[in-house]
């Protein structure tokens, strides 16, 4: 006859090694520090702001069946898949609002860094539409850029 209490043991252990292998396999996915790519400084305005930003890594790193409604000033901007059109979308599942002065230092000194700037200023505005921990595995691909919001 086994005890209950060495059954309990050998389940806590079979349990442990589950997670040490899963964090094995995952640390890169959700631990791993971001890698950003040099920035190359470029003027960035409303009118060019949608072929600017399909340039950038996170718009390249979108799911395809992403969409994220931007809001920059007055204007609005939709990223879909991995491009970006102007207008804003209904069905976003995310909604990212900045001013209209950031686009001098992300045009200077890039996305992250516009964004985080904005942040530490008060002036970002995200909006998250739906479940968190399905849109989390849906754009699961742009773990590595969370750094840019702070």
């Amino acid at each position: 006859m086994i005890k209950k209490r060495s059954v309990r043991f050998v389940l806590i252990g079979f349990f442990l090694v589950v997670l040490l292998i899963a964090g094995y396999f995952f640390y890169d996915s959700f631990f791993a520090k971001p890698q950003y790519s040099t920035w190359t400084p470029r003027e960035i305005t409303q009118e060019n702001l949608p072929s600017e930003l399909g340039k950038f890594a996170v718009v390249q790193d979108m799911p395809e069946s992403g969409i994220i409604g931007l809001r920059v000033g007055e204007e609005d901007y939709t990223i879909s898949g991995n491009s970006v059109s102007s207008g804003a979308s209904e069905r976003a599942d995310v909604y990212v609002s900045i001013p209209e002065s950031y686009l001098d230092k992300i045009g200077e000194q890039g996305w992250c860094s516009g964004l985080q700037q904005a942040r530490t200023n008060g002036d970002l505005i995200v909006d998250i539409r739906g479940p968190e921990a399905s849109l989390g595995l849906k754009y699961r691909a742009l773990l590595k850029y969370g750094g840019c919001l702070g």
